[in-house]
């Protein structure tokens, strides 16, 4: 009992509690809830504005941009068309017709950077990206939820290309205004909007060449929402056929009065042509960054070894069946399509110099946007056809459009999410979209995407949203650089200077009207022989020394991601790195090795400009600073390379742990090495002791041995080249060559211990091989020199034994040959070799007994021989002591001194083992007889 009332007055307790706890609760909810609906759009606007901010405020990378407001400044100043020729000191060509279709909008950015400068462009592509999200939110209504907020992210990520500062920008907000007057005509009966199509139409196409795009998307939006009429969708709208026409009319007429190209672009043929893919040659792949080693000590830490697959292709796996060769059909059947589709507008040939831009979408799967692209393309069809009722052919004419060109075409796949967006917000605020999801569940995934966004920020874009040359931040990324421009226009205004596609527009931006450039973002004024110069320096094909006879080009700024460019400069024997900037290698012509006007490189940034670069900038120039070493160790001018370090020691040391340590061993390990050998000097000798390594190792033997005689008539002691010399020769079968380079190899012994004893294996091996050669030719003789010679330099390549044992082979095959002279020779040689081995005499011995008219030598010195022998073997205990006594015998039967022979003939009876002594039992019966 008492326990009952006890748990009855707990559980009255705990009930007690209950309202104040619930209370408390409540009170926070209502507050929760009371901040949420008051605030709706601030959350959402804001969540939005901080997902969009790490994408779209980007510091300028696009080239293109510095193009176009050049022009748009100079048609400023001429109120008219620009002169190109005071653009470029390269030839140019004044057939270029994109200017009717960009004037426009080059001005206006002219405009917006005159007055805001960077980042006045910077808020351009902010706003224009932000006020597309306002458009499209206009469409969906007033209402704010999840899945509005997750499609605009989607929508801020996809459209990534079309963000780009440059022309295209102006695409994104007309293509957004343009689905927004359509929303508000079609479903707001807003029909007034209707003509404002065309000066939208107009206006673009003063803007941007999409405009075509857009007239194509308002003529299908158009036709789509006549078929709707006809099926009864659009009650009392049917009327709108004659004001769609006229609208189309008079958009067409104010398109084509500036710009021929329009009826080109919509005509039958042209599609026809786009369709096919025939003639289709794919893009080229970009060319990698490769580090290479031309020392002959040690294989180059820089180069980065990759797997061999040469043997899947050779020997094909067995479990391979008929299944097998259907996918790898398959699977050329899509590529088919994807090269299609990628020549739905242009031709992809590689004779024409193009933008990366033009490829297919389906080779940048590894950039954010384009997946986003596609998965909002594909999720977007999949709703209007299957969850949308009535399907519009208003809504699917114009998506299918843009989905076919979008999977074709790089810089069409921005539009995918544009149209997939607005067309989705248009089904759902109609209530069209028959899919109900809860709204709860995606706002998790709102707020955990902008915590990957900032995550992601955080690491320096681990997952690219675009190419790796995007950076967070305000202004612009290091490659226009303002340094090296102001650097190169005050102290070098005269020189004619080489400028690239990703620079050359920027530098021209600021050096006009005081020095031209090269070449810039946008080459179209240039004619096809200056694309092929540059196309061919960029692939390593054309020797940069043509670019001063060609163009009197004597300076090249070359921006620090053109890696293979760089290369080239870097490592080509008349061009030396003048200066490193932040974004830019700036490279001299200089044809004299040892003018005055080749200092050690400078840096141009200060140190914390430097150290504070953005991650993939800061690893690059990082890298860079020991390319540089590199190439000036490779150039021979070590006294600049360790100079370069010893400068900038300390910037070294800051970025030190940005550096492979397999690289830096390699530059630090080179400089010391030849140091010691040259001493710490600029020399050419050492640049053509590097030359000849490097020919020798890509097998090119004529300039192997030039450059190798260039470095001996310099360094005559140079052993490594000696030794190499003489290796090329012997792998090539120039024996007598490779052997007068061996001889001069001895005296290293004394002259250069070191590399004596670091290479004794390498001589010995090297004196085998020529032995080989010698006795496959037939040249016993030399043969067995060079066999003495490999056991000299290192009995462990071959003993003494083995030496012996060889010798005693070559004098056989001689002797098979008939060849008793030579045979004799290789005896003499072994003698010196082998002073106590007794069987060597007693083979000379016999040899001279049976051959004596061949040898030319009398029995007195095989008798000496013989004697010799005896003593050495009965000193030595040699179990053959009785072949050397018979051989004594034979020589006293032919110096016809019988007691001799009969005394040594006798000895040998005594001595020999019982399978001989019949032998000369028998014979000494002949003699006795005799």
């Amino acid at each position: 009992m008492n326990t009952l009332r006890k748990t009855k007055s707990i559980s009255k307790a705990k009930n007690n509690k209950k309202p104040d706890q619930a209370q408390k609760a409540s009170a926070f909810h209502s507050v929760k809830e009371r901040i949420l609906s008051q605030n709706p759009a601030f959350y959402f606007w804001s969540a939005l504005l901080l997902f969009t901010l790490p994408i779209s405020l980007a510091k300028l990378y696009d080239t293109d941009i510095w193009w176009h407001m050049q022009l748009g400044r100079s048609m400023l100043e001429n109120m008219g068309l620009p002169n190109f020729e005071k653009f470029y000191f390269s030839p140019v060509t004044n057939d270029y017709g994109d200017l009717r279709f960009t004037w426009l909008g080059d001005i206006f950015l002219y405009c917006v950077h005159w007055l805001g400068g960077d980042f006045g462009l910077q808020m351009l592509r902010l706003c224009i990206v932000v006020l597309s999200c306002y458009l499209f939110k206009t469409v969906a209504g007033s209402r704010y939820n999840g899945w509005q907020l997750l499609m605009l992210m989607l929508f801020v990520v996809g459209t990534y290309q079309k963000q780009l500062v440059r022309n295209s920008l102006f695409s994104l907000i007309f293509t957004s205004v343009l689905f927004w007057i359509w929303y508000r005509l079609r479903y707001e009966d807003k029909e007034k909007l209707l003509w404002t199509i065309p000066p939208l139409i107009g206006v673009w196409g003063c803007m941007h060449g999409s405009y075509l795009l857009g007239f194509g998307l308002t003529g299908l939006l158009f036709l789509g929402d006549w078929i709707d009429s006809l099926r009864g969708l659009n009650a009392g709208k049917k009327k709108f056929v004659l004001q769609y026409s006229a609208v189309i009319a008079v958009s067409f007429a104010l398109i084509s009065a500036w710009n021929p190209l329009t009826s080109q672009f919509f005509s039958i043929q042209a599609i026809k042509n786009y369709i096919s893919y025939d003639t289709v040659i794919e893009s080229s792949k970009p060319v990698a960054q490769s580090w290479e080693g031309n020392d002959q000590a040690c294989k180059s830490a820089f180069e980065s070894p990759s797997e061999d697959e040469t043997w899947r292709t050779q020997f094909p796996h067995p479990s391979i069946s008929a299944a097998g060769v259907q996918a790898q059909g398959f699977v050329e059947f899509l590529r088919k399509i994807k090269v299609a589709l990628n020549n739905t507008i242009f031709k992809q040939d590689n004779s024409l110099l193009k933008s990366a831009d033009f490829t297919s979408p389906f080779d940048r799967l590894d950039r954010l946007y384009v997946k986003t692209s596609l998965l909002l393309g594909v999720a977007g069809l999949v709703l209007l056809l299957f969850f949308s009722r009535p399907v519009r052919f208003s809504h699917v004419l114009p998506f299918g459009a843009i989905f076919f060109f979008g999977l074709g075409y790089l810089r069409m796949t921005g539009y995918i999410p544009t149209l997939a967006t607005a067309m989705i917000f248009m089904a759902a605020r109609n209530s069209e979209l028959t899919l109900r999801l809860g709204d709860r569940p995606v706002k998790v995934v709102c707020a955990v995407a902008l915590i990957a966004m900032y995550a992601n920020l955080a690491s320096g874009y681990k997952v690219p949203v675009g190419t790796e040359l995007h950076a967070f931040g305000i202004g612009r990324i290091p490659t226009f650089s303002k340094d090296t421009a102001d650097k190169v226009l005050h102290d070098y205004k005269d020189k004619k200077a080489l400028t690239t596609i990703m620079n050359g527009g920027f530098l021209l931006y600021n050096w006009y009207p005081h020095k031209k450039v090269f070449l810039d973002g946008f080459f179209a004024p240039h004619p096809y022989r200056v694309f092929d110069d540059y196309t061919n320096l960029l692939q390593g094909v054309m020797d940069p020394d043509e670019l001063v006879g060609k163009y009197g080009i004597e300076i090249a700024i070359v921006e620090q991601n053109k890696a293979s460019l760089n290369n080239t400069f870097l490592y080509a024997p008349n061009w030396y790195v003048r200066y490193i900037d932040k974004g830019n290698l700036i490279h001299f012509f200089e044809p004299d090795y040892n003018s005055p006007e080749i200092p050690a490189p400078a840096i141009i940034s200060d140190q914390e400009t430097l150290v504070g670069l953005p991650s993939v900038y800061r690893k690059r120039f990082a890298k860079y600073l020991l390319l540089i070493q590199d190439s000036l160790v490779k150039k021979g001018r070590l006294k600049d390379a360790d100079d370069f370090k010893k400068q900038h020691a300390e910037l070294f040391r800051r970025l030190d742990h940005l550096m492979a340590p397999a690289e830096v061993n390699y530059v630090e390990s080179a400089i010391t090495r030849y140091a010691a050998s040259y001493g710490l000097v600029n020399s050419k000798t050492i640049a053509y002791e590097m030359m000849h390594f490097k020919a020798a190792e890509e097998g090119k033997i004529e300039d192997a041995e030039k450059y190798g005689r260039m470095v001996l008539e310099k360094a005559p002691d140079r052993f490594p080249v000696l030794f190499n010399m003489a290796a090329i020769y012997a792998a090539h079968r120039e024996v007598e060559k490779s052997m007068g380079y061996l001889k001069k190899l001895k005296t290293a012994q004394k002259l250069d211990r070191a590399f004596w004893v670091n290479n004794r294996f390498n001589l010995a091996k090297l004196c085998l091989n020529l032995f080989y050669l010698e006795k496959k030719e037939g040249r016993r003789v030399s043969a067995y020199e060079l066999l003495r010679e490999a056991h000299a330099v290192d009995d462990s390549v071959i003993s003494k034994e083995k030496l012996y044992e060889e010798g005693i082979k070559l004098v056989r095959e001689e002797n098979e040959k008939e060849h008793a002279a030579v045979a004799y020779e290789i005896f003499k040689r072994m003698a010196v070799d082998f002073p106590e081995n007794g069987r060597l005499y007693n083979e000379m011995a016999w040899h001279i007994l049976t051959h004596r008219d061949r040898v030319f030598e009398d029995l007195e010195t095989a008798e000496k021989y013989a004697r010799k022998a005896a003593r050495l073997m009965e000193k030595n205990q040699d179990p053959t002591l009785d072949t050397a006594y018979d051989t004594l015998a034979e020589t006293y039967y032919q110096l016809k001194e019988f007691d001799k022979m009969l005394e040594y003939e006798k000895n040998a009876l005594k001595v020999a083992p019982p399978k001989r002594k019949g032998l000369y039992k028998h014979r000494l019966d002949n003699k006795d007889n005799g």
